[in-house]
């Protein structure tokens, strides 16, 4: 049997502090429960403003089984500028868990905007669970730093992952945020991960949604649509060491006017 709890919908405040959701409490699961399958995080924001864009982390902990460290992110949100002040989040995406738990354990959500906003964004995860114990490939996350990607063409470094303990990369995924958008100035560009400890050389270059713009000059509804893009995720099945250093890269392949950011995430077992 297959079914479902919820990490209510918590304020993660306007800095970059790590907040516990759940009205900061740990969510009781069910007596009948012997896994967590996935969770599948949301987001929201009550107010948009202008120039403003929303990311942020989830990560899952417990004091009852080991999950640590676990750490995805948020769908990505951002703002229509203008009269409309429209709110645009992306879809929200199932992010793999399978872990062994025993009924009346405890789980803890956590999330941490990557940058500060104005209004206070929400987030919330909804947990797929299991009567039937799974097999014990038990998944880990990591989520990077959120770096400007500079205004030129070319590669620019991000987070250096270290990994112990790991035996397989099992996905990875990127998402360049805008901060100004202009006219015939779209963020095109691909992330890219580099080790010299990957049990096999090979090449690890994947494409990041492109950032487009949309920008109207009527004077009545003059507005610029804040560019949000989708995460891309990638399979992959890549052999770790123990330790492994994985340095990620955002490489920008047209010059635009403003910096955007981007971060990646991988998942490992």
């Amino acid at each position: 049997m297959i079914f479902g709890d919820i990490l209510t919908s918590s304020s993660l405040g306007t800095g970059t502090t790590k907040t516990q959701i759940n009205g900061a409490a740990a969510l009781v699961l069910p007596a009948d429960c012997k896994s967590i399958l996935a969770v599948i995080p949301e987001i929201s924001v009550t107010t948009p403003t202008a120039a403003e864009f929303v990311a942020a982390k989830l990560e899952l902990e417990s004091d009852d089984f080991q999950i640590i460290p676990y750490a995805i992110l948020f769908p990505t949100a951002a703002s229509q500028l203008g009269k409309g002040g429209l709110t645009i989040v992306t879809n929200a995406h199932k992010w793999p868990v399978n872990v062994r738990v025993n009924g009346g354990d405890r789980i803890k959500g956590y999330g941490t905007a990557l940058v500060a906003n104005t209004s206070a964004p929400l987030g919330s995860a909804s947990l797929i669970l299991s009567d039937m114990p799974v097999a014990e490939t038990k998944i880990h996350g990591s989520v990077g730093t959120l770096t400007a990607t500079g205004t030129g063409t070319g590669e620019t470094a991000g987070t250096a992952y270290t990994f112990t303990g790991g035996t397989k990369l099992i996905e990875v995924y990127g998402v360049i945020h805008s901060t100004t958008v202009a006219a015939a100035k779209p963020m095109i560009g691909y992330v890219r991960f580099s080790s010299s400890e990957f049990a096999k050389s090979v090449p690890m270059r994947f494409m990041v949604r492109t950032a487009q713009a949309a920008i109207s000059t009527d004077a009545t509804t003059a507005s610029q649509i804040h560019a949000v893009t989708q995460i891309l995720r990638y399979n992959v099945d890549v052999g770790l060491k123990s330790p492994t250093t994985i340095q990620d890269y955002y490489n920008l392949e047209q010059a635009v006017t403003t910096a955007g950011k981007f971060v990646t995430g991988t998942l490992w077992i």
